[in-house]
C-alpha cells in the first residue's frame, strides 16, 4: 500500500478507495483530527468524518485525544488502532525458521527462530511460531491478515508455491497452502533474494531507487527492483544467476561419452563450495580468503583473491548489461566478509569490464535482509487486505518499493 501521502488523493468513490486513502493519511502523519484527514485525503469534512466512523466501527481507527483547533476549542483527534491486523515475514533457511511479527503501523511485535529439519516441520514450526505469538499478543486468529515465506528456490507466479527448491529436492509445492489451510489467512512464497533486494530498496542502500541486489553466498542470484517493483520474470525464474555458464572447460574435461563440454555455473564457480575448492587449490586458508577486511592478503591469497574478484565481477557485469540500474547492491556471505575492501576491487574490476557506468555499494541491511523483506511484503499485503470487499486472496503482483 503506496502510504506517500504529499498531496490530495484521486480514488474512484468507492468505500474501499476512501478508505485507503483515511487509512495512508494516518499511516504517514500519525495522529490527526478529523479537519486534517480531510485536507490531506482531498475529501470532503462530511465525507472523512463518514469514514473515520466506519473505521473506528470495525476496529481500524480508535479515538486518542484531542488536539488544538485554530479558532476554536480542541478537536478530537485519531490515530490507527495498531493492533487491528497482524502480518507475518517468515525465513526458511536450510536448518531455520525466523518469524517475524508486526502489527499494522509496522511496528515489529515479536520475533522467533527454530531449526527445523524437513519439508513437514516448516509447516508446523511456523503455524506454531505464529498461533503462539498471537496468543502472547492477546490476538484472534482472524486478525492474522498476511504471511510471506522467503526461501531459496523458484515461486510459481500463480500459485505462489515454490515451483524449484534450491536446497531441497524433497520438498513438495504445497507448503503455503497446506499453511492457509491452518492459519485460514493468505500465506505465500517468495524468493529470498528478492526479499532482500526489496529489504533494500526500503531500508537500505537503495531507498526511493531501482537496484539490482546480486546474492554471493550458498547460492548466487539477483533481485531487481524496476520501476519501483520486484521483477520476477514470466516463469519466476528471473534473477537465477546461478544457472549462467561461467566458462565452458576444454575437450579434456568433457563428461565421459559425450561429446559436449563441460559449462562450469556461476554457482560452482562463486557459490560458497566453489570458493572453498578455489581457495583449496591453491593451498590459501578460505576463512582468511572471506575476512581480509580485517586482515590483508598474505602474498599466497593475493592472486586467488584477485580470481575470485574477477569472477564476481563478471557474475555482477550480467545483470549490470541486461537491465543498466543506476545501483548494483552486493549482499551474502562471501562479499560480506571482504567488506569496503572487496567492494573497492569490484568496482575497479567491474569498471573495467562493463561500458555501462554503475554505483556498486554493499548491502546495509545486514544478515536479516531477506525477513525485512519478507516482513515488509506481508506488511503490505495486509494493509491492502484491510478493505478487500471479496474475501479471497489478492493477487501478488511485484511489489511497490
Amino acid at each position: 500500500m503506496n502510504s506517500d501521502v504529499t498531496a490530495p488523493l484521486n480514488h474512484d468513490g468507492s468505500w474501499s478507495a476512501l478508505a485507503r486513502a483515511v487509512f495512508a493519511a494516518l499511516l504517514k502523519h500519525g495522529t490527526l483530527t478529523r479537519a486534517a484527514i480531510a485536507e490531506l485525503t482531498g475529501l470532503s469534512r462530511v465525507s472523512a468524518s463518514g469514514v473515520v466512523d466506519q473505521l473506528i466501527h470495525r476496529g481500524f481507527v480508535e479515538h486518542v485525544g484531542s488536539l488544538p483547533s485554530s479558532g476554536g476549542p480542541n478537536a478530537r483527534a485519531y490515530s490507527l488502532a495498531s493492533d487491528a491486523a497482524y502480518a507475518v515475514g517468515v525465513a526458511v533457511d536450510l536448518d531455520r525458521i525466523a518469524v517475524m511479527t508486526t502489527d499494522v503501523s509496522g511496528a515489529v511485535v515479536s520475533r522467533h527462530d527454530e531449526p527445523i529439519d524437513d519439508h513437514d516441520a516448516v509447516v508446523s514450526a511456523v503455524h506454531r511460531a505464529i498461533t503462539a505469538q498471537l496468543r502472547r499478543l492477546d490476538a484472534p486468529l482472524s486478525k492474522l491478515r498476511y504471511v510471506v515465506l522467503g526461501a531459496a528456490g523458484v515461486v510459481d507466479p500463480l500459485a505462489h508455491e515454490l515451483a524449484f527448491a534450491t536446497n531441497r529436492t524433497s520438498w513438495q509445492p504445497s507448503l503455503a497452502a497446506e499453511l492457509r489451510a491452518r492459519l485460514k489467512c493468505p500465506a505465500v512464497f517468495e524468493n529470498d533474494v528478492n526479499l532482500a533486494a526489496l529489504a533494500e530498496a526500503r531500508l537500505g542502500a537503495g531507498k526511493g531507487g531501482d537496484l539490482v541486489l546480486v546474492w554471493v553466498d550458498t547460492g548466487i542470484a539477483c533481485g531487481a527492483i524496476l520501476g519501483g517493483r520486484l521483477f520476477r520474470g514470466a516463469s519466476g525464474w528471473a534473477g537465477e544467476l546461478g544457472f549462467v555458464p561461467a566458462a565452458v572447460v576444454g575437450a579434456a574435461d568433457k563428461v565421459p561419452d559425450s561429446p559436449v563440454p563441460v559449462a562450469t555455473t556461476l554457482q560452482q564457480s562463486i557459490g560458497i563450495k566453489g570458493v572453498i575448492a578455489l581457495a583449496k587449490s591453491k593451498g590459501v586458508d578460505v576463512d582468511h580468503l572471506l575476512r581480509f577486511e580485517t586482515a590483508a592478503p598474505d602474498d599466497a591469497a593475493e592472486p586467488v583473491l584477485t580470481e575470485l574478484v574477477g569472477r564476481i565481477a563478471a557474475a555482477v557485469a550480467a545483470p549490470v548489461l541486461v537491465f543498466d540500474p543506476g545501483l548494483v547492491v552486493l549482499a551474502g556471505c562471501i562479499v560480506r566478509g571482504g567488506g569496503d575492501a572487496l567492494l573497492g576491487r569490484v568496482r575497479a574490476q567491474l569498471a573495467a569490464i562493463a561500458p555501462i557506468p554503475v554505483r556498486v555499494e554493499m548491502s546495509q541491511t545486514g544478515p536479516d535482509a531477506i525477513l525485512a523483506g519478507a516482513m515488509l511484503l506481508a506488511l503490505d499485503h495486509a494493509r491492502d487486505n484491510l478493505f478487500e470487499i471479496a474475501d479471497e486472496t489478492p493477487a501478488v503482483q511485484g511489489a511497490a518499493v
